[in-house]
């Protein structure tokens, strides 16, 4: 999964996504007017990015956004991880095309197969086909 791209900020070492610092750039222009130096990270004329305090009043609840961003990564990480044990299943037992003939039970190897399948289908749905 491809990271986006982050903004420093000020007493808050792990930075923001770019896409929040956008917002929070736009009600800042809002309130003060343009401050090109907040966007011009690769001029290296930025100010160092907004501080904790500017982004609480920009964007209220910034903090609990970006702790929910972090959650559905690691949500779509694990549905990945899914997706790909789910396709390792299909592939151990039809390769080729060939269904395995050692298979003993076959009522079982069904209703794994038809689970792995559905999980399949909708974790697809969910992060895309793109794996």
């Amino acid at each position: 999964m491809a990271s986006e791209k982050r903004a420093p900020v000020q007493g808050f070492s792990a930075g923001i996504p770019w896409s929040m610092h956008l917002r929070a750039y736009d009600a800042y222009c809002k309130k003060y007017g343009k401050q090109e130096a907040l966007i011009d990270l690769e001029g290296k004329n930025c100010r160092g990015g907004f501080g904790t305090r500017e982004l609480d009043e920009l964007i209220p609840g910034w903090r609990d956004e970006l702790s929910e961003i972090g959650k559905l990564r690691a949500q779509v990480d694990t549905l990945r991880k899914a997706l790909k044990a789910a396709d390792n299943f299909r592939a151990q037992f039809i390769g080729d095309g060939a269904l395995v003939t050692e298979i003993e039970d076959w009522n079982e190897f069904a209703v794994l197969f038809d689970a792995a399948s559905k999980a399949s289908l909708e974790v697809r749905k969910i992060v895309g086909s793109d794996g």
